[in-house]
């Protein structure tokens, strides 16, 4: 092969790993992007489902209270 061929060759290489390093370095930016994306929305989700919780808990106490004055008022 002569040296010109050998050259354009390793151009060409060059060139398209380049290319190849510019697009996965693109789509690292991007995944990093969409994982802080998807911790904010994981950790929205922890606060709802807490905030759900301490809701349903406040509600079952009140029923409690409601059967017990319920029982109480049949009684006197």
């Amino acid at each position: 092969m002569s040296l010109l061929v050998v050259s354009l060759f390793a151009y060409f290489f060059e060139s398209v790993m380049k290319n190849a390093q510019n697009k996965l370095t693109l789509n690292n930016v991007e995944l990093v992007k969409v994982n802080e994306h998807l911790k904010q929305e994981i950790n929205e989700s922890k606060q709802a489902k807490e905030a759900l919780s301490q809701a349903y808990d406040e509600l079952k106490s009140t029923q409690a209270q409601l059967v017990q004055s319920a029982k109480l008022a049949s009684i006197g």
